[in-house]
């Protein structure tokens, strides 16, 4: 029975065959293998990728190094694809310039191999010039100051 326009008029509902069923449910069950499919082959592997560094001496990471110091975090900002770091430098053990203050980049994410910097912690800082600007990274030796 069906209501149209205040007119009640009798119609018999059509079954769905068994045929039209099962297309159904295997639409419904290659739907989910696409969208788990495309999980699997885009999403996931985004966030599984993750930086692999060789270790390297000391001596190794100084030689590799255009500046290496000492210095004090003062802030942390997000630039254009990269962080900045601006370090106050308590100890020069190699760089060109005896400036400072000094601007640092590295990566987003450590997947990215980008390094974590908190902002008031000293850490010795390894980075390489690279059009104009300093940059450091997870393989790079930079690492927390732990004091003398």
């Amino acid at each position: 029975m069906r209501i149209i326009n205040n007119q009640v008029t009798m119609t018999k509902e059509i079954p769905r065959s068994k045929v039209q069923m099962r297309f159904g449910r295997w639409c419904l069950v290659i739907g989910y293998f696409l969208v788990f499919g495309f999980w699997l082959l885009v999403i996931a592997p985004s966030g599984a990728l993750a930086c692999s560094c060789a270790p390297l001496s000391p001596q190794e990471y100084f030689d590799n190094a255009d500046a290496v110091f000492t210095g004090e975090v003062l802030d942390v900002d997000q630039g254009w694809g990269d962080l900045e770091i601006k370090i106050k430098v308590l100890e020069i053990s190699k760089m060109e310039d005896e400036e400072k203050i000094v601007i640092i980049h590295t990566a987003l994410t450590g997947a990215e191999c980008g390094y974590t910097f908190q902002t008031g912690r000293t850490y010795v800082v390894y980075a390489i010039a690279q059009d104009g600007r300093l940059y450091t990274d997870l393989c790079s030796g930079t690492h927390k100051f732990l004091g003398r």
